[in-house]
């Protein structure tokens, strides 16, 4: 069975939308190539996450993918290919890359750009900026490391965005929260599974953040803050579940079976009210 906020089958607003995309006018912008074999490789992994969970929670089955896919792999891949660009151009401050007008064109010509989605990038252009910063050798603050590590979920904000525009679903933002504030958990996750590949690549990564601000403390300062923010998301779940008790135990039930298919428990992992959490390795303290 799958919930969505609103009891209907939105089975022929996606075939709707097919029609329409087929119908529409093809632009210049359309025709600018945005992504690379990287890019496509990079997120592959993020768009596995629609079908599998924001797919169910708005009535749709992974089937209905194939119908969404040349659009959401367009707006991720595009992403991947403009954070690509940035980590690239790390040491210029003043580097914009090309393809964020791109992007912004595209869908606003497919009627699916708005404020809302506009934030959603500004967000992400914040993070680049923290990046840059942070790689050139300033010492973050714990401010700067929530607003970092919350931005750098903004892709998935983008595409649950277009996909509630896709199916004529108003935006729920206490909803968008709790997924906003789940995604921004499971990235720290990877940013610790990726710690030391990161420091080669010398790329923001939240472990390393509190690696140069608290110094060998840093894995219990992250683990206080990893609770925080599961504690946070248990709150914004039980205040939602209240009138909305369907969507809130379905989201509960996906994102753990996902959490467990995509980083089972082993003796190397360190549960935190059922958040099954990657181990932590040995900080390593950079000149």
């Amino acid at each position: 069975m799958t919930y969505s906020m609103f009891d209907k089958n939105n089975m022929h607003l996606v075939d709707n939308y097919v029609r329409e995309i087929q119908d529409s006018i093809t632009s210049n912008d359309q025709l600018i190539p945005t992504i690379s074999y990287w890019s496509l490789q990079k997120s592959i992994s993020n768009l596995q996450a629609l079908p599998l969970f924001y797919f169910p929670l708005h009535g749709l089955s992974e089937v209905d993918f194939t119908k969404f896919m040349p659009l959401f792999i367009f707006i991720e891949a595009t992403i991947y290919q403009i954070d690509e660009e940035y980590e690239n151009n790390i040491d210029n401050p003043q580097f914009i890359s090309q393809h964020i007008s791109v992007l912004q064109n595209v869908l606003t010509q497919l009627n699916l750009f708005d404020e809302k989605i506009d934030n959603e990038l500004k967000e992400g252009l914040i993070y680049y900026s923290l990046e840059q910063k942070f790689c050139s050798g300033l010492i973050p603050t714990e401010e700067s490391i929530y607003n970092a590590s919350l931005y750098k979920c903004f892709d998935f904000g983008i595409l649950q965005r277009i996909l509630l525009k896709l199916i004529r679903e108003p935006y729920n933002e206490e909803f968008l929260s709790i997924c906003q504030t789940s995604v921004q958990i499971s990235k720290i996750c990877t940013d610790i599974e990726d710690y030391h590949r990161d420091i080669n690549r010398n790329v923001i990564n939240t472990y390393r953040m509190f690696v140069r601000l608290y110094g060998t403390a840093a894995p219990h300062q992250l683990l206080r803050f990893i609770n925080e923010l599961n504690t946070n998301l248990q709150q914004k779940i039980g205040a939602f579940q209240k009138n909305n008790p369907n969507l809130a135990q379905h989201f509960v039930e996906l994102r753990k079976k996902i959490l467990e298919d995509f980083r089972p428990i082993s003796s190397n992992t360190d549960p935190i009210d059922g958040l099954i959490l990657p181990e932590i390795p040995e900080p390593i303290l950079e000149s």
